[in-house]
């Protein structure tokens, strides 16, 4: 066995698998014993489980079904009962139909996606350690982590959305203070409306790849943004039940 306590004859290219709690088998690469003392235990492939009968992918179980909302097609991930939470991510799409990302200029723009502009993944925080599963509301502050680097290099991943205003361009840091307060409030047709707390937040470098900055001036003014729930971990399981066929499986 791998932890070199059982020994047995396994055919070339087999290992020994298992446990005196379980069973022993020989399983061969890529393989390994799963099962239960009621269904019995056999070498099945990695991360699926057997039965009784048959080796298969574990059963996901599937959340709880929510009508879309009025603009919001099946197959998109939404926030659920429309609530955005922290810790959570989210994509913001601006009303040029295309997606806010960090532009290789040193700032976040609503330009093409392409190798100059990576797409941001905002995870919305009201404290340094963003502790999940506060509900965010328009009287709430918060601030804005961005998962996802800087374009090409792969850099300066997990940073602050900061607080340029008036006539600068709002991008990163690294440091907690010198982040932007934002806050948010739904808005028509299923959008939100993003501004900021106590400065409003508003377009910047007008055109199609506008940026934004905080306008001390107006701190009633707002981008509406569609915002999608999205992975904050590409690898997590959970992810397997973000698509749906119409039945509630996943």
């Amino acid at each position: 066995s791998s932890d070199k306590k059982f020994v047995s004859c396994c055919l070339a290219g087999q290992n020994l698998t298992g446990s005196p709690e379980t069973s022993f088998d020989c399983c061969r690469a890529g393989h390994e014993l799963t099962g239960s003392p009621e269904a019995g235990f056999k070498c099945c492939p990695t991360g699926q489980i057997y039965d009784g009968s048959t080796c298969r992918e574990p059963k996901v179980e599937m959340p709880q079904k929510t009508d879309c909302s009025s603009g919001i097609s099946e197959g998109m991930y939404v926030p659920k009962n429309n609530i955005l939470l922290t810790g959570k991510c989210y994509v913001f799409g601006l009303e040029n139909g295309r997606n806010l990302g960090y532009d290789n200029r040193g700032w976040y723009a609503t330009v093409k996606d392409g190798r100059n502009n990576q797409l941001g993944k905002f995870k919305l925080c009201k404290t340094e350690a963003c502790n999940s599963g506060d509900s965010i509301n328009p009287n709430a502050p918060f601030r804005i982590k961005d998962i996802h680097s800087v374009p090409n290099i792969g850099e300066n991943v997990n940073l602050w959305l900061n607080n340029a205003r008036d006539c600068g361009h709002i991008g990163k840091t690294a440091e907690y203070e010198k982040a932007g307060i934002f806050s948010i409030t739904k808005w028509t047709k299923g959008k939100y409306c993003l501004g900021g707390f106590e400065s409003g937040v508003s377009p910047t470098c007008g055109g199609d790849d506008s940026a934004a900055r905080f306008n001390v001036l107006d701190p009633q003014s707002c981008i509406p943004v569609e915002v999608t729930e999205v992975p904050c971990d590409i690898h997590s399981l959970d992810n397997n039940c973000i698509w749906t066929d119409g039945s509630g499986r996943c």
